[in-house]
């Protein structure tokens, strides 16, 4: 009986430690929501020939501009560490478009490469304000 009162009492503080981290880290569609931007179709695909512009929101979310205005949310499978101070920023793929089953190459200040697999990419559109 007191290993199932010790059992409960740890499982209970696993999942209030993991409701705490969830309430520190706002929701993406909340964080786009602030940038003025709504999340569309996912599994798009990115054409690579105009791909002009990204933007990092942190190690597992990135904002990819094509042509003029056309935005895209990349979550990554894994944090890449080095994507909120990476100065430059490509793709793995050697076809014609970025999908999700590619990677980015991030270069950081330490300029070490690093690569991270892409989990999903979504089409993003501007909030009619």
């Amino acid at each position: 009986m007191k290993f199932l009162s010790q059992f409960t009492g740890l499982a209970l503080t696993l999942v209030m430690a993991g409701c705490a981290s969830d309430y520190q880290r706002p929701d993406i569609r909340e964080r786009l929501l602030d940038r003025g931007l709504e999340m569309g179709e996912t599994n798009s695909r990115i054409p690579r020939y105009r791909v002009n512009g990204w933007t990092s929101i942190d190690e597992r979310f990135l904002i990819v501009t094509a042509g003029v205005n056309d935005q895209y949310l990349v979550e990554l499978a894994t944090p890449c560490l080095g994507l909120t101070g990476a100065f430059y920023v490509g793709f793995s793929t050697p076809d014609f478009g970025v999908d999700r089953f590619d990677n980015i190459v991030v270069r950081g200040m330490d300029r070490r490469r690093e690569v991270c697999p892409i989990q999903d990419i979504t089409r993003l559109y501007e909030i009619d304000g």
